[in-house]
C-alpha cells in the first residue's frame, strides 16, 4: 500500500509547488507591488493560507486536497516573498545581512518548533493528522490579526515608503562618492 500512495503524495508536492511559483506572481498582479500593497498582500496570504489549510483537513478527495495544498502555499509563499521584498526595500545596506540572518535564522526556528510539535502532537498527543491540520490552519490567523491591526493602527506603516527612499538616496550618494 505504501508504494501505491507515492504518486498521490508526489501529487500534493506538486500542488505546493505550483502554488508556491504562482502565489506571489498573482499577489503582484491583483494587489500591485508598492510597499503598502505589498504589506495589504501580507495580510491577505495570512488568512489565505489558514483557510485553506482548513479546507486541507476537511478535505475527502485528492483534487480537493491538491487546491487546498495549492491555495494555502500560494498564501505562504506570498508571505515570504512579499516580507522579504519589504525588507530589502528598508533595510539600509550596511544593515542589510545582519537583518537577513536574523530573518533566516527566526524562519529556521519556527520551522524547527512547528515539525517538532507537529510529530508531538502526532506522536505523544495522538491527534488525529486531520485535526492538526486544522489547528495549524488556525494558528495561521494568529499572525495575521497582529499583522493586519499593524497596518491600521501603527502609525510608521506609512512611513516605511518614505524611509525606503530615504535609505536608497543614501546609498547613492555613497556609491556617487566611491
Amino acid at each position: 500500500m505504501a508504494g501505491a500512495a507515492r504518486p498521490l503524495i508526489g501529487l500534493l508536492y506538486a500542488a505546493r509547488g505550483i502554488g508556491a511559483a504562482a502565489g506571489p506572481i498573482i499577489a503582484r498582479r491583483i494587489g500591485g507591488e508598492s510597499p503598502k500593497q505589498m504589506r495589504r498582500a501580507i495580510s491577505v496570504a495570512f488568512f489565505t493560507a489558514g483557510i485553506f489549510y482548513l479546507i486541507f483537513s476537511q478535505a475527502l478527495s485528492l483534487p480537493l486536497a491538491a487546491i487546498a495544498v495549492l491555495g494555502s502555499h500560494m498564501g505562504g509563499s506570498t508571505l515570504w516573498v512579499f516580507s522579504t521584498t519589504l525588507l530589502h526595500l528598508v533595510v539600509p545596506d550596511r544593515y542589510r545581512g545582519r537583518v537577513f540572518a536574523a530573518n533566516l535564522g527566526l524562519l529556521t526556528l519556527s520551522m524547527s518548533l512547528s515539525n517538532y510539535f507537529t510529530g508531538w502532537g502526532l506522536d505523544t498527543a495522538k491527534l488525529y493528522p486531520r485535526a492538526l491540520a486544522a489547528i495549524l490552519g488556525l494558528i495561521f490567523f494568529i499572525p495575521g490579526i497582529i499583522w493586519a491591526a499593524l497596518q491600521i493602527f501603527w502609525p510608521w506603516a506609512e512611513d516605511n515608503k518614505q524611509q525606503a527612499s530615504d535609505g536608497e538616496i543614501a546609498d547613492q550618494e555613497r556609491s556617487d562618492e566611491r
